[in-house]
């Protein structure tokens, strides 16, 4: 029999520059792209700051996993669920007959009219709705003990 080698380290992202990932180079081009526009916007100390702010926050979502997630999905995930509406309404759906036009193919193959019923339009049977008795039960238990 041929031995292969098996792949390991699949679950590992693939490293673009050293030790950085795709997904992290892309956080810190956005983290450069932004103090590079707030270097015209702001005085030389608030931009210290938010320099130190936003180069924290990158570094915090760039390198930070909880439960073998990447911070930015946990993110997104806890912003799809604030953003998207929570509200499920549930409605009776009504019976729903289809006729088709008579005089067609699909009448000779098929039939004049199709129907197509809902559960809630079916009857159930009287012997269905009935409860068993604990005689049943018994005989019921009893054979499944065999």
């Amino acid at each position: 029999m041929a031995q292969y080698p098996v792949p390991q380290f699949i679950d590992r992202e693939t490293r673009l520059v050293g030790p950085l990932t795709v997904r992290q180079m892309i956080i810190f081009g956005i983290d450069a792209a932004v103090l590079f526009v707030l270097w015209f916007v702001l005085n030389k100390i608030t931009f210290i700051f938010a320099a130190i702010v936003l180069t924290s926050a990158a570094i915090i979502l760039a390198f930070i996993k909880i439960n073998g997630q990447p911070l930015t999905t946990i993110v997104f995930s806890l912003l799809n669920y604030f953003l998207q509406p929570r509200l499920y309404l549930w409605g009776k759906q009504e019976d729903v007959v289809q006729k088709k036009p008579k005089g067609g193919l699909f009448d000779k193959i098929v039939g004049a009219g199709t129907e197509k019923k809902t559960a809630q339009s079916y009857e159930v049977p009287e012997e269905a709705s009935k409860e068993p008795s604990v005689s049943e039960i018994k005989d019921v238990a009893k054979l499944l003990d065999e």
